[in-house]
C-alpha cells in the first residue's frame, strides 16, 4: 500500500501529516505543491475537486483537510497488509526450503 501526501509550504496540517507517517514508520511520499516542478500535479488534484491541503491518497481512498481518523486508519491498513506481505514470503520461503529439502 502506498501513502501520498500532497501539501504546501507554510501549512502546519501538511507538515502533521506528514509527521505523523514518519513516527508511526510508513514510508510516505510527500509533495510539496508549492514547488513550481509539481505545476501539473497541483493542477490535476484541482481538477479533481481537491483545494486545500493536505491532501492524502491511499489506494483505498483519498481526502484532503486535517483528518487524524483516517490517519490512523490508513496506518493500521498499511500495517495489516505489511503483516501479510510477510507472512506471504514467510510461507513461500518455508515451501522453497522444504521442496529443496525433498530433493536432496
Amino acid at each position: 500500500m502506498s501513502i501520498t501526501v500532497y501539501g504546501q509550504d507554510d501549512c502546519s496540517y501538511c507538515e502533521e501529516t506528514r509527521k505523523y507517517y514518519e513516527r508511526q514508520g510508513i514510508p510516505a511520499e510527500y509533495v510539496n505543491l508549492s514547488n513550481p516542478a509539481n505545476a501539473k500535479v497541483l493542477e490535476k488534484l484541482r481538477e479533481e475537486g481537491y483545494s486545500s491541503t493536505p491532501i492524502v491518497r491511499t489506494q483505498n481512498q483519498t481526502w484532503q483537510g486535517r483528518r487524524p481518523d483516517l490517519m490512523v486508519k490508513s496506518a493500521m491498513e498499511y500495517r495489516q497488509e505489511e503483516q501479510q506481505r510477510q507472512q506471504l514470503q514467510e510461507q513461500q520461503l518455508a515451501r522453497q526450503a522444504s521442496q529443496q529439502h525433498a530433493t536432496h
